[in-house]
């Protein structure tokens, strides 16, 4: 190899070695990020934890984790403006709804401060109203693990309004019903539900089961021999056989 050969050659490794050097270096910058934002949220340093996501949220805007965690230390410095500006930011980045929701659900779930999403879906309504049905949802669905009768009523009835068959929301209307203690209710509910989904096996268990409690044995053993027809069990079979 001649001497000018030898230089192009060494030209050419110096320049693969800038570009990979280049390439890299944006990742070892948010890994970077990523360590120590971490350790700034486990440390509840909420404002160091704030700016380090925002910058890593810069250079990857559409994360929805990044976002659950920025909403959580946004949250637990009552900074609900800075919320809106990450929620209106995930929505320009098209993040799915669900999936931010879900990943601050389980931010703030993680520090045991599950009324951050609370806060953070009803805020959410209040400032994008466009999407409040779907966030109504959302609120439902966390009422639901809270086991909040009141409040899965309130959103169960105003969902159903848009869509009277949905077996999900009739389900959480009855149970709803069932936790507060109006049971007259919540078997109405429940004998609504299986007009529109007569294969509705959790809306025969609870009828069997409230029957059962009713010392009613012929209305429970007709519903239950219906879920029977749609999943036999052990249990089921164990009940059914001691009336």
């Amino acid at each position: 190899m001649n001497s000018f050969a030898r230089r192009l050659a060494s030209l050419a490794a110096m320049v693969a070695t800038i570009i990979s050097a280049v390439s890299v270096a944006p990742q070892r910058s948010f890994d970077t990020l990523a360590v120590r934002a971490d350790r700034f949220f486990n440390q509840k340093e909420w404002a160091s934890a704030s700016a380090l996501y925002t910058l890593m949220i810069d250079q990857r805007p559409d994360s929805a984790a990044l976002y659950g965690r920025a909403i959580t230390a946004a949250g637990m410095r009552n900074e609900v403006g800075e919320q809106q500006m990450l929620l209106r930011k995930a929505l320009q980045s098209k993040v799915p709804l669900d999936s931010l929701f879900n990943s601050v659900a389980h931010s703030s779930f993680a520090i045991g401060q599950s009324n951050l999403l609370e806060r953070f879906l009803i805020m959410s309504a209040e400032s994008e109203p466009w999407m409040s049905r779907k966030i109504d949802a959302q609120l439902l669905a966390y009422y639901t693990f809270r086991r909040n009768g009141e409040a899965m009523i309130e959103y169960a009835s105003k969902l159903l309004k848009g869509a009277p068959d949905n077996e999900n929301f009739g389900m959480r209307l009855a149970e709803g019903l069932l936790i507060e203690g109006r049971t007259d209710e919540a078997v109405s509910a429940f004998r609504n539900l299986l007009d529109h989904h007569p294969q509705s096996l959790d809306a025969l268990l609870y009828l069997g089961e409230i029957a059962l409690e009713q010392s009613d044995t012929a209305m429970a053993r007709a519903y239950l021999e219906r879920a029977r027809a749609i999943c036999a069990s052990p249990r089921l079979q164990t009940i059914l056989k001691s009336f």
